[in-house]
This record gives structure tokens, sequence and C-alpha cells, in this order.
């Protein structure tokens, strides 16, 4: 990449982040260099399909300012944010499990042959490309191979380990890493009106991904799980061993967001460990619970948040590998009472 490019004005600025996958797209549209695939990788909700839509714009916008940047007033500009763009094609696998090479030779192949309706290019994005059946990615790979001049194809993946080598080879491979949590927590509060509080807590969750800081900011229902889990974790220190374990029916009730509840519990012990070891309120996550934080961070000694991060770590691992969530549970609570119990 021509180092001079890092310094252009970013033409996508509704893409927070990845300025290098940003300036590389900008150079092909610079010089006229525009690949004809194209794949997109990285976690949901990181930013692909953002980044894919822009792109689109990018190349069919009639009136380009400074850079190829994308008006964003023009017909065709209007047309794809709205969706209805007829030279912008959406392919993904609906309802089933996969993509099947049905969708790709008439959604893609033979809808190529069709030459744009009034753009230079003809854009087809593939959303959840790695669902793609081997039969669709073959049916695909001579329409890649041997393109017609104004064919562009976007694959959005979150992996790569189902693609053939051959469809591999033949596209430009542009990874999309996770981004830091203090961008995700600044364009939470600039850009959503998140509030800085709740902006730290949903980029620390985010793994990354600012689609996703996005719907835990406006879930209410991961905000009203936090609030029963948090209240638990307050009154934990004062707690018998049989009351602990009543709470399993917290955990069974909310079984399908097991992801968020460990989470949640993590970020809370890390928390507790960060204000005994360090003493700075700007580390704290929860910001919100600032002062419940201090409060039961004097109850625990380092080692024994150390010991429940740990099982916590262990059982989360676990779960990834189909583990028994009930007894996972309770020797969350087992553990987590013992540390209490002095």
């Amino acid at each position: 990449m021509n180092r001079q490019q890092s310094h252009t004005q970013d033409i996508f600025p509704s893409v927070v982040g990845h300025h290098e996958i940003k300036e590389h797209l900008q150079a092909a549209l610079v010089h006229d260099t525009i690949s004809h695939a194209y794949l997109f990788e990285g976690m949901e909700g990181i930013g692909k399909r953002t980044l894919a839509r822009q792109f689109a714009k990018a190349l069919l916008c009639t009136q380009p300012l400074e850079g190829h940047r994308p008006c964003g007033k023009c017909v065709s500009c209007q047309t794809i944010a709205s969706g209805n763009h007829p030279d912008v094609i959406y392919l993904n696998a609906g309802e089933k499990a996969s993509i099947s090479v049905e969708t790709i030779r008439e959604g893609l192949v033979q809808d190529m042959s069709v030459m744009p309706y009034r753009s230079r290019f003809k854009v087809y994005i593939v959303e959840e490309a790695h669902r793609l059946t081997v039969q669709a990615q073959n049916a695909m790979l001579k329409t890649i191979e041997e393109p017609p001049e104004y064919g562009v194809i976007l694959l959005l993946a979150t992996n790569i380990q189902n693609f053939l080598p051959t469809i591999l080879s033949r596209c430009v491979r542009l990874r999309f890493v996770p981004l830091p949590y203090g961008t995700i927590g600044q364009a939470l509060t600039e850009r959503y009106g998140v509030s800085e509080e709740k902006a730290a807590l949903c980029a620390a969750f985010s793994q990354g991904a600012l689609g996703r800081a996005m719907e835990l900011a406006a879930s209410e229902e991961f905000g009203a799980l936090r609030q029963e889990l948090s209240r638990f974790l307050i009154e934990l220190p004062t707690k018998k061993e049989s009351d602990v374990l009543q709470f399993e029916d917290f955990f069974e009730q909310h079984k399908d967001q097991q992801e968020q509840i460990f989470g949640l519990l993590l970020l809370w012990f890390r928390d507790l460990l960060v204000w005994k070891e360090m003493g700075d309120e700007r580390w704290i996550l929860n910001r919100d619970m600032q002062s419940a934080i201090v409060d039961s961070s004097a109850i625990y000694s380092r080692g024994e948040l150390m010991t429940i991060l740990s099982v916590i770590g262990d059982i989360q691992d676990k779960l990834k590998r189909n583990g028994n969530y009930s007894l996972a549970v309770d020797w969350l609570l087992l553990n987590m009472v013992r540390r209490t119990m002095h």
C-alpha cells in the first residue's frame, strides 16, 4: 500500500476504525484497480456489512466527492442506503442453514450475465459467506475467475475455514480485527449518545465489535439482566450456602443468555480485583456501580478473587465445548459462597 495513502481523508467516516482496510479500498478507487472479488473476514458486528455498503456507494455514486467519497445525496447513494438499488444485490441463507448452489446460480452467476441497469458496476454482497456450500462455491468459481468487467463480489464471513482454496486464492482478503474498547466507547458516546458509564461497559462486553456493543446499549433485556445479577453479587457476601444455591433458578431461567451472564460475572470480579490492586476508579468498567465495587472488593482477598475468576474462565471454556450447564452453575455458586464464608 502506498504510504502516502495513509494520510488521505477518510472517505468512509460512517465506519468506525479499520483504517488500513478503508485505505486499501480507497486506493483501489483512486487508481481504478478494483478487484472483482473481495473477502471481508471478521466477527459478527465488527463492521463488514457497513463497509460493504459504503464501498458499494463509492463504486456507484454519480456525484463523488474528493477522494472518491460517496456523496450520500445522489439517487444511487440513497437507493443503496434504503436497500433498493437494482445494481446492488444481497445474497444470504435466509432461514436455511447454508447458502445453496441454487441461490448462487440464480442470484449471482445468472444475474451477473445481465449488465448493470444504470451503473458502471454491479455489486454482489454475499452475507454470512462462510455458510456457502461446497457446491455453491464451485458454482461461483468460474464467475470469480472470469467475471465481466462490471462485476464486483463482496464475500462477508466470520471465518474462512469452510472456503475452498480455489476461492480464497482468487479473492482480495481483508481481515477485520477487533476494535480497541476505547474506540468503541468513544463511538457510542459521540455518535449514539450513550452515557460514558454505559458505553464503557458495553465496549468491554463487545469483544471488539461495535455492532455488538450497540445492540447491548439498546437492549433493555440486557440492562435488566445486569441489574438482577448485580443485586445478587452485592448481597453475596452476606448469603448462606443454602441461600446462594437457590439462585440456581435465575441461571436456569436465563439459560439462553449464559454467555452474557458469565461475561457479566467476569467483569464484576475483574473490577473487584482491579480496585484491590490499583485503587484507581478509571479502570473500573462497572462505573455506575463504583461504590458497590469498592465495598465488595474489601471483603475478598486477592487470592479469593483470582480463584473465582479462574473458575469463571474454566466454566466459559467448558460451556463452549458443550459442557453441562447445570453442573457448571452449581460449581460456580459453591466456589463463590465458599470464598465469602470466613
